[in-house]
């Protein structure tokens, strides 16, 4: 869907405020994230875990097998930022090329929003300056939003079904009210957990109608590298947690601080790159040869490592 005349300015001026305002307050925010990282969190656990800062029983397994709480910030610290940098760029690579496309604007502002959300320096930068925490809430609302809308839209840029807008819109609530009322979400969990749990579970069933109904190859195209890194984010990440449990790797241990949020990394940066690859490149990349050597060889060493990780235990 192309933007024409006013409407193309206005929706271009409003990518640049926003996303001059979101890189500004993480660039702002990094030096206090990276403190932060490299401290030992006092706070209650449930705080510490949210904002993936350790705990003192933490730092000392880490001091243990020899590792200072400096060089394990300053890991996690350059992961998130190669992350978020990764994001900017794919977003604004889609904003260069194709600025006058609805969805390529939406796509390359929830990259934009989601990369400076993900890192988490944005609750530090609130921590120490209280006067940021609306702008901070309103980026985490926008990239959230954006989410939703357009892994419902994409690629058409309208709803179909229409009747999944209400899923949409049950989304976006729950995600305002989480971020504006956290104390109100935490009053009533399992409605914000049906509010996020189904709407996340459509997303994967109106791309597969997208595709099933769609006669167009390139959208069709499009809609598999979508899907293509959405599995494979989700699904990478859940056979990494199934192994961890297998071999008895516990999230909190020296290995397990390393390993969760370098494979968490990762595998949620096949979500951006594969958003880029099917805006920017879907007509030179045949994403059908990709799928088929995912399978192939994902099968291959999931079945090795079983077998290995069964001799161990039989031996």
């Amino acid at each position: 869907m192309r933007l024409h005349g006013w409407s193309l300015v206005v929706a271009r001026v409003t990518w640049l405020v926003v996303t001059i305002i979101t890189v500004g307050l993480t660039l702002v925010a990094l030096p206090l994230r990276y403190t932060e990282l490299s401290t030992v969190c006092t706070g209650e656990a449930d705080i510490c875990e949210y904002s993936r800062l350790l705990t003192p029983k933490q730092v000392g397994a880490l001091e243990a097998a020899g590792i200072s709480i400096g060089s394990y910030g300053a890991y996690i610290f350059a992961i998130s930022v190669i992350f978020t940098v990764v994001s900017w760029l794919i977003g604004l690579v889609i904003f260069w090329r194709k600025s006058d496309d609805q969805m390529a604007l939406l796509a390359s502002l929830m990259l934009v929003t989601f990369g400076s959300f993900y890192m988490g320096s944005l609750n530090s930068l609130t921590n120490a300056f209280p006067v940021t925490a609306l702008a901070a809430k309103l980026i985490a609302v926008l990239g959230f939003t954006s989410i939703i809308l357009f892994l419902y839209t994409f690629p058409h840029g309208s709803f179909a079904p229409r009747w999944t807008a209400w899923l949409a819109i049950i989304w976006i609530v729950n995600d305002i009210i989480s971020v504006l009322f956290p104390a109100l979400m935490q009053e009533y969990a399992g409605i914000g957990f049906l509010s996020f749990f189904i709407p996340a579970l459509g997303c994967i069933g109106v791309q597969i109608y997208r595709y099933r109904r769609v006669r167009d190859p390139v959208e069709r195209q499009q809609a598999k590298w979508v899907v293509f890194g959405i599995v494979a984010c989700f699904s990478s990440l859940l056979s990494f947690l199934v192994i961890a449990r297998m071999i008895g790797l516990e999230a909190t241990s020296p290995m397990g601080l390393i390993l969760h949020p370098t494979v968490l990394m990762v595998c949620v940066m096949a979500i951006p790159i594969s958003i880029g690859m099917a805006i920017l490149k879907s007509r030179l990349w045949d994403i059908d040869v990709v799928i088929n050597r995912a399978l192939v060889y994902g099968s291959l060493t999931v079945t090795l490592l079983l077998v290995y990780i069964g001799s161990v235990v039989l031996l």
